[in-house]
């Protein structure tokens, strides 16, 4: 989680609050007070999604209010720190990080 957060919980970012997700998946939300230029492309937002648990999940990360996805990263057992291609839903494995930049 760590890499994720020195990446893309930009310097002076203000932090929000997220809810409504599965009980062993843990959100926090971002926005940047300037557009961040990242390896997936200039960021203004990011959403941090943790699942703890073992249960695969579909999570709308589209319609959060923070912008327009434009792609992200995710580790899992097998990855770590890949970059990905997000649409309004994503796939959360269990055990996996994923991070989703917004426009």
């Amino acid at each position: 989680m760590f890499k994720h957060f020195t990446r893309y919980a930009f310097y002076g970012a203000t932090r929000y609050d997220v809810s409504g997700l599965p009980e062993d998946v843990y959100a926090l939300a971002f926005r940047a007070p300037t557009p961040q230029d990242t390896e997936v492309g200039t960021a203004s937002a990011s959403l941090f999604l943790m699942n703890m648990g073992t249960t695969n999940y579909q999570i709308e990360v589209e319609n959060t209010g923070l912008g327009s996805v434009i792609g992200g990263v995710f580790t899992s057992s097998e990855y770590d720190f890949q970059l990905a291609s997000f649409g309004s839903y994503t796939q959360m494995p269990g055990m996996t990080i994923i991070t989703v930049l917004f426009a």
